[in-house]
């Protein structure tokens, strides 16, 4: 008898688990597409009854102001639940909050503490802002070789950013012997992740000929793939190549025009450049030049070359 209660009671908790599994997964879908109010009414008695991911994402909601009024401590408050019970994007994210001073006073120590706690079980993005701690010096001592340490376990796993620091450490001796072979492995891989930096980093080592062969066409390239993610140096860049002819085909338009994206965003070399550019372009050429730039920056460079 003891033994079929037992049994019953094992089925009903195992029906429990899947129910709150299903319920769970219909908030996230919810959330993922945008259907807030759908999601917060899914996963707020969840969180309530100690579901740590609704939990979490209870946090994100209010952290960004998600079908609720955005609110720093209601989003701490949360991230504190599914932390306690060792959800790692938690204990990430309230790192992050201290690092902004969101919903809390400021502390890179504490920040450091709770990236430290994710890092430490693998977690790729904690282990990055880790990284980047040791590097700064921010709520630890600056460790260079601490910052290689955080940085090769998160490039392991694919984090693009990680595996650009990393080229930036090899290409400058920070913590390891400087080697620009081993820098342009590192940026090969975040720039071919799509990394607007690395591809910018990859691009100047083709463009100087550090630790490959030189090669405009190859640095014009990569300074066009991290232009046309907004990257106000990729775009000055590219647009010194068309100025000059380096890699593509001498174009004053369209040197100007992505001179001019670079400069909106302040970019003081890209001011200079534009000002040179306005001695030997037309009006009707610079008024073409504006033109593209605009469209492009509305089109969000999908159509842009």
């Amino acid at each position: 008898m003891i033994r079929k209660i037992l049994m019953v009671a094992a089925l009903f908790l195992l029906s429990a688990g899947a129910a709150v599994a299903a319920s769970y997964k219909d908030g996230f879908d919810a959330y993922s597409r945008g259907d807030y109010p759908r999601a917060l009414k899914v996963l707020r008695p969840l969180a309530e009854s100690g579901n740590i991911y609704a939990q979490h994402s209870l946090g994100l909601m209010y952290e960004k102001g998600q079908g609720v009024k955005q609110d720093y401590e209601k989003a701490l408050n949360w991230y504190y639940l599914a932390a306690e019970q060792g959800l790692m994007p938690a204990q990430n994210n309230i790192g992050s909050m201290y690092s902004k001073g969101l919903g809390v006073k400021q502390s890179h120590t504490e920040a450091a503490k709770w990236y430290q706690l994710a890092a430490e079980h693998g977690l790729p993005v904690a282990q990055f802002n880790l990284a980047v701690a040791y590097e700064n010096g921010q709520g630890v001592e600056k460790n260079y070789e601490l910052a290689h340490k955080w940085h090769l376990l998160a490039g392991q796993k694919n984090w693009a950013d990680s595996q650009n620091n990393l080229g930036w450490m090899y290409e400058n001796g920070q913590g390891v012997t400087k080697d620009y072979g081993i820098a342009i492995e590192w940026y090969r891989l975040a720039a071919e992740k799509g990394n607007p930096t690395a591809q910018l980093n990859l691009g100047d080592k083709y463009d100087k000929g550090l630790g490959v062969s030189q090669s405009y066409a190859e640095a014009a390239k990569w300074y066009r793939l991290a232009a046309k993610q907004a990257d106000p140096k990729g775009q000055n860049n590219l647009g010194t190549m068309y100025a000059q002819g380096q890699g593509v085909s001498q174009d004053h338009v369209r040197a100007y025009m992505w001179t001019y994206l670079s400069a909106q965003s302040g970019m003081a070399d890209a001011i200079k450049n534009m000002e040179a550019l306005d001695k030997v372009i037309t009006p009707s050429q610079r008024q073409a030049a504006i033109a593209g730039a605009e469209k492009c920056s509305k089109d969000k460079f999908k159509n842009c070359d």
